[in-house]
């Protein structure tokens, strides 16, 4: 997976209007090409990683430090790590920092088994997974004013490593036009923020919340990429289909473009779940002759009085 690392996702300046389409990719690969580009941007020499978080007395806050130094100086798989020691350090990763999160979700990026054999590996990562996504969330708002629970960072962790992601597929399919480096997101209330959108800087990893009254300096004359979103799927069978536009630097452009498609999306959505209801009245009378019979319960047996 490290040789899908794009060192730069921005050499050129794209013309206002210009498009990119991200048509029917694996969501999970995009995300771990965002792992992967995260990893690079805050990439943190072996000896700063082997730095495990203490208290203030000095001891220290990770009880399997060891197992953790292994890991990140790469003595050692995780997938050679015996179930029990894997299930001993699971606790301990809320101590570890954003880098060391990522540089053990990096190199356990092809580690997919699901068997239930190694289910204590699997919940180790699932870990790993989640406590990256919090990190991750939390670094790019550094500085900003936000009363995120650690659910909503984890979801807006997973929004800002697809968009990494996504910078590093559109930088690699159009080397002569990449995508701006900055990403306008929509935010909904559930965001834990009153902010309306945020400005994702992908280049030095950084975020811009926009609420309702706040002005908002773009600072530079760029533009700014707006995504489409009609990602479809659940689970590891996410198919994402993304279209990104760049629009004029300011407030009204951005936001305009981000109302206009979630409209769009809105109303897909609608129209979607519309042609599914027809479609179940309309087979509904040949629904046993297509196999689309719905499974009725067998009733359940009459419990009496004991005998």
């Amino acid at each position: 997976m490290d040789g899908l690392a794009v060192t730069s996702t921005a050499s050129s300046v794209p013309a206002v209007g210009q498009r990119w389409k991200l048509p029917d990719i694996s969501e999970q690969s995009v995300s771990k090409l965002g792992v992967i580009r995260a990893r690079d941007v805050l990439k943190a020499p072996l000896e700063s990683l082997l730095q495990m978080p203490r208290r203030p007395n000095g001891t220290s806050l990770v009880q399997q430090a060891a197992f953790f130094k292994r890991l990140l100086s790469e003595e050692m798989e995780l997938k050679q790590v015996a179930s029990g020691d894997v299930s001993g350090a699971q606790h301990d990763l809320r101590h570890l920092s954003c880098e060391q999160l990522l540089a053990l979700r990096v190199q356990s990026l092809d580690f997919l088994t699901r068997s239930a054999s190694h289910s204590a590996h699997i919940n180790f990562l699932d870990s790993v997974n989640g406590r990256l996504l919090e990190k991750v969330a939390a670094r790019f708002l550094e500085g900003q004013d936000h009363k995120m629970n650690p659910d909503l960072l984890r979801a807006l962790g997973a929004k800002l490593l697809l968009v990494l992601g996504a910078a590093v597929v559109v930088a690699r399919e159009h080397p002569e036009s990449p995508a701006p480096a900055r990403w306008a997101i929509a935010l909904d209330a559930v965001d834990g923020t009153d902010a309306r959108a945020a400005l994702v800087h992908t280049e030095d990893l950084r975020l811009d919340l926009l609420r309702p009254d706040d002005p908002w300096s773009f600072g530079e004359a760029a533009p700014v990429a707006v995504v489409s979103d009609r990602t479809s799927g659940e689970g590891l069978a996410r198919r994402l289909h993304w279209e990104v536009i760049a629009v004029e630097p300011s407030t009204a452009s951005v936001l305009g473009e981000l109302a206009r498609r979630n409209e769009g999306a809105a109303r897909r959505q609608k129209l979607s779940s519309e042609l599914a209801d027809l479609i179940r009245i309309r087979t509904a009378p040949r629904a046993s002759e297509l196999g689309l019979e719905p499974v009725v319960a067998a009733p359940a047996a009459a419990v009496g009085p004991a005998a």
